[in-house]
């Protein structure tokens, strides 16, 4: 049986998307505090199966970009 090829970890863009994370969630928040707390009290109003469908869908559309970008 052949070595197993060690794949190595790019931590610099691991952190580069982490960051981009932080940015994006903070944006709705800094801008639009009042409409962020609205959207909140809607989520918790919302249904766990509706919140998993929304969950796995953005799941879905995250890894559709990184497969463009990689393409």
């Amino acid at each position: 049986m052949p070595p197993r090829a060690s794949a190595k970890v790019d931590w610099q863009t691991i952190f580069l998307a982490i960051g981009l994370v932080f940015i994006l969630e903070g944006v709705g928040y800094a801008a639009f505090p009042g409409q962020m707390r609205r959207v909140m009290g809607r989520l918790m109003e919302t249904g766990d199966e509706t919140l998993r469908v929304i969950g796995f869908v953005a799941v879905l559309m995250g890894l559709v970009v990184i497969w463009f970008i990689s393409g």
